[in-house]
């Protein structure tokens, strides 16, 4: 609940807009209950030990604007992995920005995206989900409506000995 409110720019019981940079530790589970999210800023999970995971929840719809940004990636001296990250969006979601779920390009794996919505997802041109790494990530995408999808989806690996990922969708 502490780290809800402290991402809320502005919050008036039913939107929160987040601007700025918020980086939150890992383990963080950001629930904004009922409320639309407006992301303009950048969410980042910063240093801390494995098995590192963030989750974003929200009862209402989420909006990630061109300028904003879910980001994991290894942030301490002995990080390699992206981490993990689970949207659940009970509205719809529409994302112009990016997540990024990035390993370190030669030892690290790519995150893992598990993003769960019971309405549309449009994932416009200027937005992108990537989980790459040495070995590549994973997206699932478990979709309650129509996916319009004009953007890239990656999950690779940049390693010549590194896996390639997955990508899984279901679309209601």
């Amino acid at each position: 609940f502490a780290w809800r409110a402290a991402t809320c720019t502005t919050d008036d019981g039913v939107t929160c807009v987040i601007r700025g940079h918020h980086e939150v530790p890992p383990g963080t589970v950001l629930d904004y209950g009922d409320r639309h999210v407006i992301l303009e800023g950048q969410l980042r999970m910063g240093a801390g030990p494995a098995p590192r995971s963030l989750t974003l929840r929200t009862g209402g719809d989420l909006l990630i604007r061109s300028a904003g940004r879910i980001t994991t990636e290894p942030r301490g001296p002995r990080d390699r992995d992206a981490g993990d990250l689970t949207l659940t969006v009970r509205g719809t979601l529409t994302l112009r920005g990016q997540i990024e779920l990035e390993g370190h390009p030669t030892q690290g794996t790519g995150g893992t995206l598990t993003l769960t919505t019971d309405g549309a997802v449009t994932i416009e041109a200027t937005g992108a989900i990537l989980a790459d790494g040495a070995s590549g990530g994973r997206l699932d995408l478990t979709i309650g409506g129509d996916l319009v999808l004009a953007c890239r989806l990656k999950a690779r690996g940049h390693a010549s000995h590194g896996q390639v990922g997955t990508i899984t969708l279901m679309v209601a």
